[in-house]
């Protein structure tokens, strides 16, 4: 075998090394050069995003990269840079990991593909349209969208090989990326179920000493936001996949076996996390807590569901890209970079002294916009406190301000921007173009026709 490089590994090791090079100039210069930290960070910041969404190198080796060179040039404390290790959503992740395994080796996901099965037919439409409210009922029913998105995958991979589709194939695929965006999307509508959701009420909490009612954030925020997109979502799909699905097979409902010991213990460690999930305004543990108590139990020896030493077969590169999306929105925070972003977008987006839907979108696309930089979570930790500011310039009240928040981070751009999709696409065959490109068109659709949507219903519901 030759040991010569082909043009495309040249090509590779070449930009790479090219970057490594320009990496260790920049480091020599940040350290001779007396540098802003927002100068450097930024610099950080765009070169990170740059390699997650080049694909030039693996997710996690970026991350890697990313923290390395955050504290080479001493943009923040270790404990900023390092704070996604720490958080809960990495735990989530974590035990979502364990618990997908768990559902997948014991035969569970089976069970539930085959009720599945029997309800969705074989019709595009069916198969998307079945798919995607799957998983907007499970936003009903557990907080976490990292947990759903980790539950949902196996089960619909499952699905779609009973349907005799691979899920490596477009039709899998597919499958998938209906249930994990009708999971993701939807959910910023439904207060619980998405972590921006919980700051914006946590900060709303805290800076207008208030709480966020879950019934009027539905009634605010699904009509348009949760259930109009999720039918767009759908439409999306199906018209996507217009040609697709020709060669799905009718499910073969094979009479099951009763269940198994291991597979009834597996649903009442579900049934007891679901529960603990549903009732966390009552007892106040996070369902990240909740799912690592789950996640033990599943691999403890005599009472657990996986094999021993099954950590060893699991896949832990996401921790690593997930961690590195929350380190980097918390050194954006604690840099100031994102509010120098906010305030200088505030600076050059027209306001109309009068208000109306023109100031409103404006705001919306503020919101949009400091979401590519901050990721999702990010945005009412930059934005809210800035409420009153705007409110003032926008001549709108403080709730249409509060709202257009809401709708600037159910806009989603690029999956980096939110942690569940990117563990969708570590845990799945799910292309990262596809996904891509179905939120790239959801966005579109969203600022021209759900946004003045969106403003003529808020304007009706808060009357």
């Amino acid at each position: 075998m030759s040991n010569v490089l082909s043009l495309p590994d040249k090509k590779f090791h070449l930009i790479f090394g090219a970057a490594l090079s320009l990496g260790a100039v920049l480091y020599y210069l940040s350290s001779s050069i007396p540098l802003g930290i927002e100068t450097k960070t930024a610099a950080l910041v765009i070169a990170t995003i740059l390699l997650w969404s080049s694909g030039l190198v693996s997710e996690a080796l970026t991350t890697l990269i990313f923290f390395t060179a955050a504290v080479l040039i001493r943009v923040a404390p270790p404990e900023i840079i390092f704070s996604g290790l720490g958080s809960s959503a990495f735990w989530m992740i974590f035990s979502g990991l364990i618990i997908g395994a768990a559902i997948k080796s014991s035969g569970l996901s089976v069970r539930i593909a085959g009720q599945l099965a029997k309800r969705l037919g074989r019709g595009r439409i069916s198969v998307l349209t079945g798919a995607s409210l799957f998983g907007l009922f499970l936003a009903f029913l557990m907080p976490s969208a990292m947990g759903r998105v980790v539950l949902i995958i196996p089960i619909l991979q499952d699905l779609a090989e009973r349907l005799g589709l691979p899920s490596e194939s477009k039709e899998g695929r597919g499958i998938l990326l209906a249930g994990i965006l009708g999971t993701a999307l939807p959910s910023t509508a439904i207060l619980p179920s998405n972590i921006p959701n919980n700051v914006l009420a946590g900060l709303y909490e805290n800076l207008f000493h208030q709480q966020l009612s879950y019934s009027d954030y539905l009634l605010f925020h699904f009509p348009v936001l949760g259930a109009i997109k999720t039918g767009l979502l759908i439409a999306l799909l199906t018209s996507f996949y217009r040609g697709s699905f020709k060669s799905v097979n009718a499910p073969v409902f094979t009479e099951l076996s009763p269940l198994a010991p291991h597979e009834r213990r597996l649903i009442l460690y579900l049934t007891l996390a679901i529960v603990f999930w549903l009732t966390d305004g009552i007892h106040h543990v996070s369902p990240a807590w909740v799912g690592l108590v789950a996640a033990i139990a599943c691999l403890l020896p005599g009472i657990g569901v996986l094999p021993e030493k099954a950590l060893q077969s699991i896949n832990q590169e996401p921790l690593f890209y997930v961690s590195g999306v929350i380190g980097l929105g918390a050194l954006i925070s604690y840099s100031g970079l994102g509010h120098r972003f906010a305030e200088w977008l505030q600076a050059v987006i027209p306001m109309s002294p009068q208000g109306g839907l023109k100031n409103f979108m404006s705001l919306c696309g503020l919101s949009t916009l400091v979401g590519l930089f901050t990721t999702l979570p990010g945005v009412p930790a930059v934005l809210t406190p800035l409420t009153g500011q705007f409110a003032e310039i926008s001549a709108l009240p403080q709730s249409l301000v509060l709202a257009s928040q809401v709708v600037g981070f159910s806009t989603l751009l690029f999956p980096y921007q939110s942690p569940p999709l990117v563990a969708a696409l570590q845990l799945s065959s799910t292309g990262r173009w596809e996904m891509t490109k179905i939120c790239l068109i959801v966005a579109v659709l969203s600022v021209f026709v759900l946004w003045p949507l969106d403003y003529v219903w808020l304007s009706i519901a808060q009357t």
